[in-house]
């Protein structure tokens, strides 16, 4: 459990949610009021995601009004409704017998602005609510391929959930099903034979959901506005439909999406397509239909989203809380690398192009190989062992490793790629495997431990060096244990660890060790993927598996809190932190 002293204060230079409230605004109503303080509000250091699981450990350790304002405040610049709203429901049922102070009363008139835009976002209609679609949000967090599966519509029959969504006009479930994990330019293609049954017409092949959102605005846009007018008059819904068609553009263009792209109708007979090709809505890009359907606050948004370096620095995180990367899952204090990348990708045999990729989203389904059948989010899995990049035309994955490189380890890399085997890397080619173990026992264990922990916080001092040497010679592919393994990513850790049980178990057998000694022997050298934290005048350890956050600037150490990085910071690391 977080302490109090660690958690419970306030990080330097944040301003809480009761100093925002004492500035004027007095004619705008609370919401209102509530939005635009949100807005001025100063970044925290670490991002808000950092600043989000702070708060709730300060609030799990004392549950007090600045604890509480200060998650809340997190939550709702985060977008996270349904936490607000739990949030703010249970602190005013809480606070219901308190003092009627003007604190007090500054206390509840925020929390009872935040927990109205948290209701009045959650009453927004959104098809996951409705039967019969079978796009609940329990069911959209199983889905594994949710780029191809096809999803029912009344006129097309070859459209996946995020063009759906985009047409739709469906905020919440495009920013959902983005969150899960959706390529947000993957083209139309081929109708699926189970739905075909359900509408006659194709939207055309190739169209984003962007480009079908536009398309749609054009579509009326384009036409006299004594017909419009009639339109709307004759179809109550469909203003409420243009006006989610528009979000929907306007959060995939910040969300990355290509403005470039052309909306092609082909050589369709549809009366629909007939129709639209003669208001002019055809081979034309999104920022042409988006002047084409008259609307500013878009072809604003994709003015200012123009060029790749405002891209870079503007765009919005996936995960729904519509901030910029670095505010949000990309901040120093969690990612391992860029929010953005280039790959090469591979066009014929002599052909390649450099594609711009962004990185996948946090809580999209975790693509590594120990997530599957989990359905565990990839910010909780491998986000700082990997940064995970997604090509968003064909959803193709590639992923980059960051980790500290000096000389000899260069020369160790240079050898691997020459052809040598694993541990190559460190020991010459003449030194045969018999003599390395017998230099490591002839080594002092203290030495030996020493080498990778000057502070003195690893339990391999209470290991037996004999011992520790007979379980790596068991080994198939042989290693140094070391229980402080925060650089190792997560999958190679588990693997490590899996192995070393393995081959001390097997020491155990070969030497007929039963009953307490054979307990004793395995209680001491069993290898555990949970690691320290780096202070070592901390005696915490992780609960889950790389639970602790690395030190954003080497990568090398990890810790349970900010404070003790801090006095971490103060009393060793400083001197022996190297950026990465």
């Amino acid at each position: 459990m977080a302490k109090k002293g660690k958690n419970g204060t306030k990080s330097k230079g944040k301003t809480t949610a009761l100093q925002t409230n004492n500035s004027g605004d007095n004619g705008a109503s609370p919401a209102s009021q509530n939005t635009n303080k949100m807005e001025m509000m100063e970044l925290p250091e670490n991002g808000w995601i950092c600043e989000k699981d702070e708060a709730a450990k300060a609030v799990k350790c004392e549950r007090n009004e600045e604890n509480i304002l200060r998650l809340a405040r997190a939550y709702c610049k985060l977008r996270q409704w349904e936490k607000l709203e739990a949030l703010a429901s249970s602190a005013l049922e809480d606070d219901s017998d308190s003092s009627d102070n003007s604190s007090s009363k500054l206390y509840r008139q925020q929390l009872t602005a935040w927990h109205k835009e948290a209701k009045d976002n959650l009453s927004i209609r959104t098809i996951m609510n409705e039967q019969g679609y079978g796009l609940e949000e329990s069911k959209l967090r199983r889905i594994r391929n949710i780029d191809t599966i096809t999803c029912a519509h009344q006129t097309y029959n070859n459209l996946n959930i995020l063009q759906f969504a985009a047409i739709q006009g469906d905020i919440r479930l495009l920013e959902k099903v983005i969150a899960l994990g959706a390529v947000i330019d993957y083209p139309v293609g081929e109708p699926k034979e189970e739905c075909v049954r359900e509408a006659q017409g194709e939207a055309p092949r190739g169209a984003t959901a962007l480009l079908l959102a536009c398309s749609s605005l054009a579509m009326y846009g384009a036409v006299p506005q004594e017909h419009a007018r009639m339109l709307f008059r004759e179809q109550p819904g469909l203003a409420v439909s243009l006006r989610g068609n528009l979000e929907c553009a306007i959060q995939l263009v910040k969300l990355g999406a290509n403005c470039s792209a052309v909306y092609r109708l082909g050589n369709c007979e549809k009366m629909l397509c007939r129709m639209m090709q003669s208001l002019g809505i055809d081979n034309k890009n999104a920022y042409e239909l988006a002047n084409i359907a008259k609307k500013v606050e878009l072809t604003r948004t994709m003015k200012t989203f123009k060029s790749v370096e405002d891209r870079i620095r503007l765009v919005h995180c996936r995960c729904g809380s519509r901030l910029p990367w670095r505010e949000c899952h990309a901040s120093a204090a969690l990612a391992l690398g860029p929010h953005y990348a280039y790959y090469n990708r591979k066009i014929d045999e002599r052909r390649v192009e450099k594609v711009f990729c962004w990185r996948f989203s946090p809580l999209g389904d975790c693509p590594c190989d120990n997530n599957k059948g989990k359905f565990k989010s990839h910010f909780k899995c491998c986000w700082q062992d990997a940064s995970n990049y997604r090509d968003d035309s064909t959803g193709e994955h590639f992923e980059t490793r960051s980790m500290p490189i000096d000389e000899q380890t260069f020369n160790a890399f240079q050898k691997w790629k020459e052809g040598k085997g694993p541990n190559d890397l460190v020991f010459p080619p003449s030194m045969t495997n018999e003599k390395i173990f017998s230099g490591f026992r002839n080594m002092p264990l203290k030495e030996f431990i020493k080498q990778n922990d000057p502070d003195g916080i690893s339990v391999l001092y209470g290991w037996d060096m004999e011992i520790y040497v007979s379980v790596m010679e068991r080994l198939e592919n042989w290693f140094q244990w070391n229980d402080l393994h925060w650089p190792l990513p997560k999958s190679e850790l588990i693997q490590r660890t899996k192995e070393w049980n393995q081959a001390l178990l097997q020491y155990c057998d070969d030497q007929k060790l039963t009953g307490e000694e054979r307990e004793e022997v395995i209680k001491i050298h069993t290898a555990s993927a949970l690691a320290p934290c780096a202070n070592p005048a901390c005696n915490e350890f992780e609960v889950d598996v790389k639970s602790f956050a690395k030190c954003s600037r080497c990568k090398k150490v990890a810790y349970c809190s900010r404070a003790c990085q801090g006095d971490h910071w103060k009393l060793t690391h400083k001197k022996k932190c190297c950026p990465v």
